[in-house]
């Protein structure tokens, strides 16, 4: 089974930490050594052999944007979609299962079991309890999509090419999430969708989940980052 992790980051303010700390997080704790993909914004060669030393088993995405404050929401967008595209081209190219993951992510453990049950056409993706038990559709709030996997066949690859058509350049946080289940339920007949244990994408910090998924807020939250910080440490140390 081939697979491969995709993920974005800047090189600029704080996000070559996070994006650090993921890294060494995965080294220690993950269990496994796929291959990650970082689609990295303004790095240089130098940056990414450093990185390497963290990760070995990395591959780097050069893309040159111009510098802003990337802590401001909103200038996250562009970035964030730029992925799109290559989430398409990465199912083209013989891989059996795609996870995409925020690096704003600490694996705290084996992530092995993380990719049970995804088939050929199967989405495993963390569709909020909340949002389930409505009888309203929450179309902004209905999956959690910072981190999911995706298998890879003719119908994934319709899926994922009326999403981004569906998606077009509409860059705000609720387009993004809203499309990913309209659309899933005009392939709900032709693709399988799989329920994301939430211990893989927790951003409650329970003790006992296996990723820890960030938002800006939670970087003020102690659990958070204590953890960050103890990584961080490691990361540099090999970052050099």
């Amino acid at each position: 089974m081939k697979r491969i992790l995709l993920t974005t980051a800047t090189c600029d303010n704080y996000y070559l930490d996070v994006l650090k700390v993921f890294l060494v997080s995965m080294r220690l704790n993950s269990r496994c050594n796929e291959t990650i993909c970082a689609d990295l914004i303004n790095g240089t060669p130098d940056i990414y052999y450093r990185l390497k030393n963290i990760y070995e088993n990395l591959t780097i995405n050069h893309i040159a944007m111009p510098s802003v404050d990337w802590i401001v929401r909103e200038n996250l967008l562009p970035l964030m979609y730029k992925r799109l595209p290559r989430m398409y081209e990465t199912m083209n190219v013989g891989y059996d299962q795609i996870m995409t993951i925020d690096c704003d992510s600490i694996v705290r453990g084996p992530i092995d079991g993380i990719w049970d049950g995804v088939e050929p056409d199967t989405i495993k993706i963390l569709e909020r309890p909340s949002a389930r038990k409505e009888k309203k559709k929450r179309f902004f709030t209905r999956f959690q999509a910072g981190i999911h996997i995706f298998g890879n066949s003719t119908n994934i690859r319709k899926y994922y090419k009326a999403f981004m058509d569906e998606l077009g350049d509409r860059w705000e946080f609720k387009s993004g999430q809203a499309a990913i289940y309209t659309v899933y339920l005009k392939f709900k007949d032709k693709i399988r969708l799989v329920q994301m244990p939430e211990k893989y994408n927790d951003s409650t910090f329970k003790e006992d989940s296996i990723i820890w998924h960030c938002k800006f807020s939670h970087f003020a939250e102690t659990p958070f980052q204590n953890e960050f910080k103890n990584y961080l440490t490691e990361a540099n140390r090999l970052y050099k």
